[in-house]
């Protein structure tokens, strides 16, 4: 699972971050916490943008990964949001032993005044 803070963005915004969490669910505390990532060598955000086609991005820890939190820092060359409307985003994490896509989350992307 993952939680996303993604607020009022604008079509062709940049100059901020995606930020994610990734978190599993304890079966003994009976909530979600956040997972340790640190061993995944290949962090990605995989986005599907509102016309069907996708893009995917490099993210890194942004600490260690042991608190499941990763970022992308949005640049004005990645085009990322260049489309009005809703995009759906999934993380892809993978080492040498495993590959884990998680749930995927959406958000949308408004057209500014």
């Amino acid at each position: 699972m993952t939680e996303t803070k993604l607020e009022f963005i604008f079509e062709d915004a940049y100059g901020y971050q995606l930020k994610a969490t990734v978190t599993e669910w304890n079966e003994t505390s009976g909530i979600w916490e956040a997972s340790d990532i640190s061993s995944f060598t290949t962090k990605q955000f995989r986005i599907k943008k509102p016309d069907g086609s996708f893009q995917t991005v490099g993210a890194d820890f942004e600490t260690d990964g042991t608190d499941g939190i990763l970022v992308k820092t949005v640049t004005s060359a990645m085009k990322l949001l260049n489309q009005v409307g809703w995009y759906n985003m999934q993380i892809i994490l993978s080492n040498e032993l495993q590959y884990f896509p998680t749930q995927i989350i959406g958000f949308k992307v408004d057209d500014p005044l």
